[in-house]
């Protein structure tokens, strides 16, 4: 055995005795309580340790072999009696060879192995073996992608030694990969503490810790140099091929160019970007569940997505929407203006279609790798709806749906389930099948009646979609409950709404949206405007009268017939302009809508979103035009297959969509269109028979059209 006063022993006591959390009984001690068997007979051994009130206890071999020899040494719980790591070292004569094999093995025994903290001989600091437990805890959890159990044990080790420079990097790293808004200034705290304890790093973690710093301040150009020479130095670095992927999906940069139509190009590339996340995911070990997430930011699935950028001498701001160059998807930004203006490509449809298909890919394999993951299921069920795959088919033996109620299976979150939930009632619709939709959807406001803020959103676009206008009012009214913020001054302070206002704003929305036209909704810009006056001074008065009115004023245009709208002309937003256009009369609302054709002419009719196609249709009808709002509706209603994600997310394009079917209805039946007209009020009856006494007047309606035709 090793006792007292041994060699191995007295270096085995020196190396424990840098780490500062622990404390080496004396060798003398030792000697006065040990017997003469204690070096023999382990029980013996632990007696001694136990009576000098010890908590564990070293124990081993040594077998000389020439100039060397081999240490193999077991540490024992001194109270249990029993051994929790056994390890074993091979140290040579030479002092500056056998300090680092005694350190080694000494964390072997403490920790289980992991880096050692010393990068020399040298190196005399003492460790916090607590921070380096945390710290191994840490890279434990990311070897199985588990992001939040590392970040908090990379906090700990942070906590219990703010000095601790490869922990400042990993939780720096971590956060980086969480993506979290909040964490970039601490992530760049923490880039830079790892950086001035640079000695301390693993070789090419500096490098690491300086691209990480980089993505923090959004200096995108010098972190795609870092990762670049991190992933020439190892094609199987994760962290690096994802580093190059983040700088390059994050960089904002538009330069000059006499390459593109509009004199303008992004400095980095979003097909580079994808690529590199793709290098990143070939080389994982295991399943990094942000990894594939973070896929879907440079690969858009629907026209109406913008890639933003700004200019870095003239903070002139851009936008640009996909297009197909070959066979790759770029992107050409055009300068931003405050009513939009920017050209949707013509191959903008085909590029979203390629990044589609290469999304199903991906997230086809995810789910292979992780088959009973909610997160994998659910996203290849997007991808598969961007594809257009919402069914079974003798072709196809997976679907969007098929995925979703995969997803619905092993998800255990109640927030997230309320989104599948509503995700399954969204690919009902567009398949056609409204009668298994409104069953769905009032199953889950049956379910989640008293659904928490965070998901009464979700929960009230589903009493939309059934007609319960006033459990979608309780519901948007507490998802409104915490007051947040609604707008910004000119020095780009926020307001922020107090509850009060918020929860008539949400009684406003409900009753705009959902059509009731009753005397507290024309009453509504009045009763508004007093609460703002008298809650408000100043700047913050006219902003936030402003911010409270525009979408509850512009839902409410079928009620109303524009009836308030008097000063809007010049408000930035487009359907708001064209209401009161249609209020000045036909000439001025075809200009509009030429405007607005010329705009969406490469746009898929089932990316803009129904509420406004409804409202835009209305305003034709209104002016007389009944064959115009018909030609305006049909391309959405029929393209309800590939409509955006976003179709029912909301309350307004969840009331908006049955609004835009019931005026389709009576649209068709003027023209004589009876099978047509039955379709849409077929589905408006459907979804909203059920409803309350509020949306019974369009019920009503609908019926007498079926029963007419």
């Amino acid at each position: 055995g090793l006792v007292a006063g041994d060699a191995v022993a007295q270096r085995l006591a020196e190396s424990l005795a840098e780490w500062r959390d622990l404390i080496v009984v004396d060798s003398r001690q030792v000697a006065q309580v040990a017997s003469p068997e204690g070096a023999r007979d382990l029980d013996a051994a632990l007696d001694a340790a136990d009576r000098l009130a010890a908590g564990w206890l070293l124990w081993g071999t040594v077998d000389a072999r020439g100039d060397s020899a081999v240490v193999v040494a077991t540490l024992y719980d001194v109270r249990r009696r029993a051994a929790t790591r056994t390890g074993s070292a091979v140290t040579l004569r030479a002092p500056e060879a056998t300090t680092q094999g005694y350190r080694a093995l000494v964390s072997t025994l403490l920790r289980g192995g992991g880096e050692l903290p010393w990068r020399a001989a040298g190196d005399r600091r003492r460790e916090s073996l607590a921070a380096w437990r945390a710290y191994d805890e840490g890279h434990a959890a990311l070897a199985g992608w588990n992001l939040p159990h590392a970040i908090a044990a990379f906090r700990r080790a942070v906590a219990r030694d703010a000095q601790h420079g490869p922990a400042s990097l990993w939780l720096a790293q971590a956060l980086t990969w969480e993506d979290s808004l909040g964490t970039v200034s601490e992530r760049a705290a923490l880039a830079r503490r790892a950086l001035s304890a640079a000695a301390r790093l693993e070789p090419g973690d500096s490098l690491r810790a300086a691209g990480l710093l980089a993505l923090a301040e959004r200096r995108a150009g010098d972190a795609c140099a870092v990762f670049a020479r991190l992933v020439r130095a190892d094609s199987g670095d994760f962290a690096a091929w994802y580093g190059l992927g983040d700088c390059q999906s994050r960089d904002r940069e538009v330069v000059r160019s006499a390459r593109t139509r509009s004199g303008y190009a992004f400095r980095s590339s979003y097909a580079e970007a994808a690529s590199a996340y793709g290098r990143a995911l070939a080389v994982a070990a295991g399943v990094p569940e942000f990894a594939y997430l973070r896929l879907r930011a440079v690969l858009f699935t629907g026209t109406n997505r913008f890639r933003f950028g700004e200019h870095a001498g003239t903070r002139q701001r851009f936008n640009a929407y996909p297009e197909l160059v070959g066979d790759t998807v770029t992107f050409t930004p055009w300068p931003s203006t405050r009513s939009g203006g920017v050209p949707v490509p013509r191959t903008a449809v085909a590029a979203t279609e390629v990044n589609a298909r290469a999304l199903r890919r991906a997230y086809l394999g995810w789910t292979r790798l992780a088959p009973r993951s909610a997160v994998a299921h659910a996203a290849l069920a997007d991808a598969l709806e961007a594809t257009g795959t919402l069914a079974e088919t003798d072709g196809e033996d997976v679907s969007a749906i098929g995925e979703i109620r995969q997803a619905r299976r092993y998800e255990r979150d109640s927030l997230r389930l309320a989104g599948l939930v509503l995700s399954e009632v969204r690919l009902l619709l567009k398949n056609g099948d409204f009668a298994a939709a409104a069953t769905l959807a009032d199953s889950g406001v049956r379910g989640w009646l008293g659904a928490p803020a965070p998901i009464a959103d979700a929960v009230a676009s589903l009493a939309a979609l059934t007609g319960r206008a006033s459990v979608a009012t309780q519901l948007l009214q507490r998802a409104s409950a915490t007051p947040g913020q609604l707008a910004t001054l000119a020095d780009g302070s926020p307001v922020t709404v107090p509850a009060p206002l918020a929860r008539e704003r949400a009684d406003a929305i409900v009753r705009a949206a959902m059509g009731t036209c009753d005397d507290a909704l024309r009453a509504m810009p009045r009763r508004i405007g007093r609460l703002v006056d008298a809650t408000f001074a100043g700047e913050a008065r006219s902003v936030m009268r402003t911010a409270m009115l525009a979408q509850p004023l512009s839902l409410a245009f079928p009620c109303t017939r524009g009836a308030g709208l008097e000063g809007w002309a010049r408000y930035p937003d487009r359907l708001l302009a064209m209401q009161a256009a249609a209020v000045a009369g036909p000439r001025a609302l075809r200009a509009q809508f030429d405007t607005l054709r010329v705009l969406r002419a490469s746009t898929r009719a089932g990316d803009v979103s129904i509420e406004y196609v409804f409202s835009e249709a209305f305003l034709l009808a209104f002016t007389g035009d009944t064959a115009g709002a018909l030609a305006w509706l049909e391309p959405s209603l029929d393209g309800l297959s590939v409509a955006p994600p976003s179709m029912v997310a909301r309350l307004a394009p969840a009331a908006g969509l049955v609004r835009a079917m019931a005026l389709a209805a009576q649209l068709y039946e003027a023209r004589g269109d009876h099978a047509s007209a039955r379709k849409w009020a077929g589905a408006v009856v459907t979804l909203w028979h059920g409803g309350d006494a509020a949306v019974q007047p369009t019920v009503t309606a609908m019926r007498a059209i079926l029963q007419s035709s």
